[in-house]
C-alpha cells in the first residue's frame, strides 16, 4: 500500500506491460474471462494518496509521473502479434488513476494518447 514499495516492485518488473493478461478462455465453450492485474491495486492507492496529499512535495510529482509512464508503456504496448492490450479492468482502472493525479501534469499530448490507445483496443 505505501509508496515504500513502489521501485522495489517496478525494477523486478511487476508494472510491466508484458504482465497484463487479455482475454482468457473461461470453463464453458465460447465463452472467455478478462483477469485483473493485481499491480491496478497498488497503483490506484498510491494515486489517491497522491490526490489526498499524503505524499506531497517533491515527490507527489515523482510518484504521479511515474504512475503517467507504467499507463504510457501499458497503452503503447504492442505484443509480437502487433495486438495491444486488451483488458477493460486496466483501461477503467487508469481512467481513476488519472483523474487523481494533479491537472497540470497531464498534457494534451497524454490524452490524445490514450484516446488513440482506447479507440484501437475498441475496434
Amino acid at each position: 500500500k505505501g509508496k515504500k514499495w513502489f521501485y522495489p516492485l517496478k525494477e523486478q518488473g511487476y508494472f510491466s506491460p508484458e504482465k497484463v493478461r487479455g482475454p482468457e478462455p473461461a470453463e464453458e465453450e465460447g465463452y472467455f474471462h478478462i483477469p485483473y492485474w493485481s499491480p491496478l491495486y497498488y497503483l490506484e492507492r498510491l494515486a489517491e494518496q497522491i490526490k489526498e496529499n499524503k505524499i506531497t512535495g517533491e515527490e507527489k510529482i515523482k510518484y504521479a509521473k511515474e504512475l503517467l509512464e507504467i499507463i504510457k508503456n501499458v497503452s503503447t504496448y504492442m505484443d509480437d502479434k502487433g495486438n495491444h492490450i486488451d483488458n477493460y479492468h486496466v483501461w477503467h482502472t487508469f481512467i481513476k488513476i488519472l483523474s487523481n493525479l494533479p491537472n497540470e501534469l497531464i498534457t494534451m499530448a497524454f490524452i490524445i494518447l490514450k484516446k488513440c490507445s482506447i479507440n484501437t483496443i475498441s475496434q
